[in-house]
């Protein structure tokens, strides 16, 4: 008699059956396009039906590979699936197609909070999808805070006052498209007053971000990068900077003269300090903190924090 001392005893685990049925079903979906069955714009409905895959998945891991019933279920259930999206694309007039197909409307948006008596403002802005802005307005604008938007998200914004001060927050709520036909006209872009002492928090999208905020006064600034590049045009002043890195390359622009202290928190990338930031601490390699030649005597200075993540990270000085 032998004595089965595996971890997992008599336990049996069953193969998968999802993927193959999923690789068979992409083959006929192929093979009826070859044949003219069905038409090469069928993949857009293909892609915004994928969740349907995580959910077979999702069925295939907790009760498919336990038991011999329960790969049974898992694979009538993959085929059951695969076969609805076929007889879907050999029925392109059903409504639910039809509603499948209908193409998102673009939204178009325009904000301004009026400067009225304000003297300061919070700012918070969860990006979206596409090129997002920042920069300054006219000195002569009357408005503190204007936002033009092209978005397929619906735009959450509240704005209020505080004696002097204003709260303002910009994101989207929440929502779910699975399409292929977006633009690439995307964009939010903010504008500011340069009047106002800001202080700003902003939770990156997906896309490029280009805050150019040297005309400005902050009080602080805090970044949480999120999924594409960022370019960021400092002012002068006496203020932090915290930036939380995402995937996408940290390029940083400081203004001519400025008191600057860097703390780095090295991640997966490169980091170019530039010829006037010096390694006070740490390693070039590493982790460590940089310093311009006038930060340890001046009264005023700009302290960044940076928790790199995956991408470069880039300083120079501003002509």
């Amino acid at each position: 008699m032998s004595i089965d001392n595996s971890p997992t005893g008599n336990s049996k685990i069953y193969p998968s059956v999802v993927g193959p049925v999923i690789l068979i079903g992409l083959g006929i979906i192929l093979l009826l396009q070859n044949l003219g069955f069905i038409s090469a714009g069928s993949w857009v409905l293909i892609a915004r039906l994928w969740p349907v895959a995580l959910i077979l998945i999702g069925i295939d891991i907790i009760i498919g590979r336990r038991s011999a019933i329960g790969s049974v279920i898992s694979g009538l259930l993959s085929v059951t699936a695969v076969a609805g999206v076929i007889v879907l694309l050999l029925n392109p007039n059903l409504p639910v197609v039809n509603k499948v197909f209908q193409p998102v409307e673009l939204l178009e948006e325009h904000l301004d909070v009026p400067l009225d008596d304000l003297q300061s403002a919070n700012v918070k802005i969860d990006w979206y999808i596409g090129r997002n802005s920042i920069a300054a307005l006219p000195a002569s604008s009357s408005s503190a805070f204007t936002a033009d938007l092209k978005t397929y998200a619906e735009v959450d914004f509240d704005s209020s006052t505080v004696g002097n001060r204003a709260e303002i927050n910009l994101g989207t709520r929440p929502s779910m498209n699975f399409g292929l036909n977006w633009p690439q006209d995307l964009a939010w872009t903010v504008a500011l007053h340069p009047g106002l002492l800001y202080n700003l928090s902003l939770d990156g999208g997906v896309g490029g971000n280009q805050f150019d905020l040297s005309e400005l006064s902050l009080s602080g600034i805090e970044i949480d990068q999120g999924a594409g590049a960022v370019q960021l045009s400092l002012p002068l002043g006496d203020y932090r900077v915290e930036i939380d890195g995402g995937a996408g390359a940290i390029d940083i622009e400081l203004p001519a003269g400025a008191a600057v202290q860097l703390d780095l928190d090295s991640g997966a990338g490169a980091f170019n300090p530039g010829p006037e930031l010096r390694l006070i601490r740490g390693s070039r390699q590493d982790d460590g903190t940089w310093e311009t030649e006038s930060y340890a005597s001046s009264s005023e200075a700009i302290r960044i924090h940076i928790d790199q993540g995956a991408g470069a990270i880039n300083i120079h000085v501003r002509p």
